[in-house]
C-alpha cells in the first residue's frame, strides 16, 4: 500500500443489483466494510495505513465482479489505484489488491475557497426575495386600479 495512504474506497464493479459483504484487514486490523449502492454496482469506505491489506468479500448471489481499490491520503487525493477480477458469492472470497499503480492523473483536490462576490452573491436569495415580494405587491396595485377604474365607470 502506498506511503500516505489513510483511507482505502473499496468499489464493488458490477451492473448487478446485489448485496455485499465483507471485511478490510489492514496489518492485522479488521475491521466491517459498510457498502452502499453506487453508480458502479457498490462502494465502502475503510481507514488504512501503509502496510498489507486484504478483503474478504461476499455477495447475495454468485457474480462476477471488478474490484476497484483506491488509495487515499488524508486530504482525499488519490495515491494509487488497484483492480481485480474476482468471483463472488455468499461465502466470503478472500481477496489482496494487485500491485497499486499510480493513476498518470492523480487527483489533487484543493479546499473551495468562498469567493466574495458582492451584496448580491452574498445575499441573492434575500434580494431576490425582495424582487418577489414587490413583484407580488405591485400586481396586487394594479390589480386593485385596475377594479377601483372598472367601478368608477359602472356607475
Amino acid at each position: 500500500m502506498p506511503a500516505g495512504t489513510q483511507k482505502v474506497w473499496v468499489d464493488i464493479e458490477t451492473p448487478a443489483s446485489l448485496t455485499y459483504q465483507g471485511t478490510a484487514d489492514n496489518n492485522g486490523s479488521k475491521q466491517n466494510l459498510n457498502f452502499k449502492a453506487s453508480p458502479s454496482g457498490a462502494t465502502a469506505i475503510a481507514d488504512a495505513a501503509e502496510g498489507k491489506i486484504a478483503f474478504a468479500l461476499s455477495a447475495s448471489e454468485k457474480t462476477d465482479v471488478l474490484l476497484a481499490i483506491t488509495f487515499v491520503d488524508g486530504n482525499g487525493a488519490v495515491l494509487a489505484e488497484s483492480a481485480t477480477d474476482v468471483t463472488l458469492d455468499k461465502t466470503p472470497t478472500n481477496v489482496e489488491p494487485t500491485v497499486p499503480v499510480v493513476p498518470t492523473n492523480p487527483s489533487k483536490p484543493k479546499p473551495v475557497a468562498h469567493k466574495n462576490t458582492g451584496l448580491i452573491g452574498n445575499t441573492g436569495s434575500a434580494v431576490m426575495l425582495a424582487v418577489l415580494a414587490a413583484a407580488a405587491l405591485a400586481a396586487a396595485g394594479f390589480a386593485l386600479y385596475r377594479v377601483k377604474m372598472v367601478k368608477g365607470t359602472a356607475r
